[in-house]
């Protein structure tokens, strides 16, 4: 069976089989790169990547890729409702043992490489998680984003959302 080596950004080189490898764009590029060229059996066939994934973030990503690439199938939205989603005990361990920072940045791996169904996954696990039932504040802290608005910023933005809180809008 081929076997495909990727290699991240900062040089670190992964083994991956077909299966797993279809799982992300990744599998189209390849054929589109070099469904001519022909290589040894022996020899994997380098894929290049088109996004900025560093090698930690690309090895955690291709560790889920290779666990769904069969007999199991990656968790799917349900007619499109996120509540409905199932996640299973693999996937909460694997989540679970991630810090935020490896999180995020997986989330954006999955994005830039589409892998939808790891996409919704970690976006799935970072609502239940960290921002559902959670104060704004504790939202930009797991974001990391700073509120640097004043107080007269903040009210003028509440006047000017007014509308929103359905309070005579037509």
């Amino acid at each position: 069976m081929p076997r495909y080596v990727v290699v991240s950004n900062d040089g670190r080189r992964f083994r991956i089989s077909p299966e797993a490898l279809q799982l992300t764009e990744l599998m189209a590029l390849k054929d589109d790169a070099s469904s001519a060229t022909s290589n040894e059996a022996d020899e994997p066939e380098q894929v290049e990547l088109n996004a900025p994934v560093e090698g930690s973030t690309l090895q955690l990503l291709l560790e889920w890729c290779e666990h769904y690439r069969h007999p199991q199938q990656p968790p799917t939205i349900p007619d499109g409702d996120w509540g409905k989603m199932k996640i299973s005990d693999w996937d909460t361990n694997f989540l679970r043992s991630l810090n935020n920072c490896e999180l995020q940045q997986l989330t954006m791996a999955a994005k830039h490489l589409k892998v939808r169904p790891l996409l919704a996954l970690c976006i799935r696990y970072i609502y239940t998680a960290y921002v559902r039932d959670q104060t704004v504040e504790k939202i930009r802290m797991f974001f990391g984003e700073v509120d640097d608005f004043s107080y007269e910023e903040k009210e003028y933005m509440r006047y000017e959302r007014e509308w929103l809180n359905g309070n005579d809008v037509f």
